[in-house]
Order: C-alpha cells, then sequence, then structure tokens
C-alpha cells in the first residue's frame, strides 16, 4: 500500500488586521511521522514524504497550536468566566502552555470591549454573559440578539449560519456558491448570485434567499436540480439547516425564543419580510467593521 499525501494549508491570524486565511507551509515533524503511520494501518504500506532528509530535520518539531492560529474572541469571553478574581484575560491565558501573543490578545479585548460584551475594566457585561451561551463568535452572537430585539430572527438565523460555516477558520470549509471551471459556468455562476442578490448588491441577501429559495424547492422534491442550476452546494445548505435548529434551541433554552405568546417564533419574525430591519440586525453585528459611503465626494470612510 502506497501513501502519497498532500497536507492541507494551514490557518494564519493577522492581529493587525484581525484577518485568518489559509497558507500553505511545510508540515511539522511530528504530522510527518502521523502520516508514514497511515500508510500502514490496514496492511503494511510505503509512504513517500516529498522533501529531503536535511529538510526533515529543519521542520518544527510539533504543529503550530490551534490558539495561535486563530480569533480568540470567543476564547476570552471564556477565559474572563473561568479566570480568577483581579486577573485580566491576557495574565490568564499567559499561562497556557503555547500563549498567544499579548498583541492578539490585547486586540480580541479591545474588540470585545467595543462590542460591549466586555466594560472598561474587563468584566463581562450582561451581554457578553448572553454571548457565553451561544456557539459562535460574538460578533454573530450579538447580531442574533439584536435580531431578537428587531424582532427579524429567521432570516438573521441563516445570515449567522451561513457566515459561521463559510468562515476559513473551519477546516476545509465547503462555500455556499460553489465556483466552476469552466468560463462560460463561471459567468452563469455570477448571474445566479446577482439573482439572488435582487439588485441590494448584498451578500447577505444573495445568502439568505438563496437559502429561501432551495428551502421551497426542497419542500417540493427537486433540490438537487435547483442546486445544479444555480450552482449551490448541498451540503453545505444541509449543515445551515443544522446549525439553525441548534442556534435556535440554545435561544430557547436562554428564554430569547418563548412558546407562546409575546415572543414566541410568530412574534419574533414579524419584522422578516423589511429588508431595513434585517439590515440594521446585520450593522449591529459587523460593527465596528463599517464602512460609510461618501456619495457626494464618492469616498469610503471608516472609523
Amino acid at each position: 500500500m502506497k501513501k502519497f499525501v498532500c497536507p492541507p494549508p494551514q490557518k494564519v491570524f493577522d492581529s493587525l488586521t484581525g484577518v485568518t486565511g489559509l497558507r500553505s507551509v511545510w508540515v511539522s515533524q511530528a504530522s510527518a511521522t502521523q502520516r508514514r503511520g497511515r500508510a500502514g494501518r490496514c496492511r503494511p504500506g510505503i509512504c513517500y514524504h516529498l522533501f529531503s532528509r536535511q529538510r526533515y530535520e529543519s521542520l518544527q518539531l510539533f504543529s503550530t497550536p490551534e490558539i495561535l492560529c486563530t480569533p480568540i474572541h470567543e476564547l476570552c469571553l471564556q477565559a474572563k468566566l473561568l479566570a480568577p478574581p483581579n486577573i485580566s484575560i491576557a495574565d490568564f491565558l499567559a499561562r497556557a502552555p503555547d500563549p498567544p501573543s499579548f498583541s492578539v490578545t490585547r486586540s480580541a479585548v479591545t474588540l470585545l470591549k467595543t462590542i460591549d460584551s466586555l466594560d472598561p475594566w474587563e468584566e463581562l457585561t450582561e451581554l457578553g454573559l448572553h454571548l457565553l451561551d451561544l456557539p459562535i463568535d460574538p460578533r454573530l452572537g450579538k447580531m442574533v440578539l439584536y435580531s431578537v430585539v428587531l424582532k427579524c430572527l429567521d432570516p438573521v438565523l441563516t445570515i449567522v449560519c451561513a457566515l459561521a460555516y463559510k468562515d476559513p477558520c473551519m477546516y476545509s470549509p465547503l462555500p455556499l456558491f460553489m465556483i466552476p471551471f469552466h468560463p462560460i459556468q463561471k459567468r452563469a455562476a455570477n448571474l445566479s448570485k446577482k439573482k439572488f442578490a435582487a439588485d441590494t448588491f448584498s451578500d447577505h441577501m444573495a445568502l439568505l434567499r438563496a437559502f429561501q429559495a432551495w428551502q421551497k424547492a426542497r419542500s417540493e422534491g427537486y433540490e438537487r436540480s435547483f442546486c445544479e442550476k444555480n450552482f449551490l452546494s448541498a451540503p453545505t445548505l444541509e449543515m445551515i439547516v443544522g446549525m439553525r435548529t441548534q442556534l435556535l434551541g440554545q435561544l430557547r433554552a436562554s428564554g430569547f425564543v418563548r412558546a407562546r405568546g409575546g415572543g414566541d417564533i410568530r412574534d419574533l419574525n414579524s419584522n422578516s419580510e423589511n429588508w431595513a430591519v434585517v439590515k440594521a440586525a446585520v450593522c449591529a453585528g459587523t460593527y465596528p467593521n463599517l464602512i460609510r459611503v461618501d456619495r457626494e465626494r464618492r469616498q469610503l470612510i471608516t472609523q
């Protein structure tokens, strides 16, 4: 049995820009040893490493820990909940075997203060306590909570789950809109996105309308042809359904969604058809990463 393995790109996080990406890097010695064992898992085999012995000896011993490769906003909230009194988040995380750099922790804490999940003294606010109950990025969690207040829960749940699942932090992500290889098909895929965006020039609207149209197609039994025609990923859509169910269940457990009366699922969707209200919830969740368009000066103005 022969084993040829192309390692996946490694996640990297830029603390200055707050952007996570994928980069092709050399594997560690531990990863190379692990892949060697896979060749003989079922029967004797041979594993070929496409690098020299000298290159192998120059590799780092172990892979970079996950805590150093991803945004740690959610981790900082959890750390504050678990840390002893009068211990800052940076000091608590510094006790980890491979602690994140001070700049990464400072950037995460600053963002959490900006979105009001931490107060100026790094204490959890009421919003921060609620965000701890949601298994998603704090900014997306804030978007969900604002959708409850603004009564547009269903569309925002879809947008949040699509954004969370498409996050490049995830291993082998499956985007909602597939990218075909043929140039003619690429043009057709772009036209499909524009159709779902409905002249709003909004990726969020495109995600929402594509999911809603797929739900209708699935209820009528032609979801497979619908996905092929519109270049949509069926596994991603199914995953979004599962994530929506999980998030909605957590909102019910936390008391944000009630079984009946005011605050029930019907009441919390009374503004779901109002795109301006949906945009308000999305805006609240994406703050402070916002740009204002100055049409008179034809400029984009940041914070």
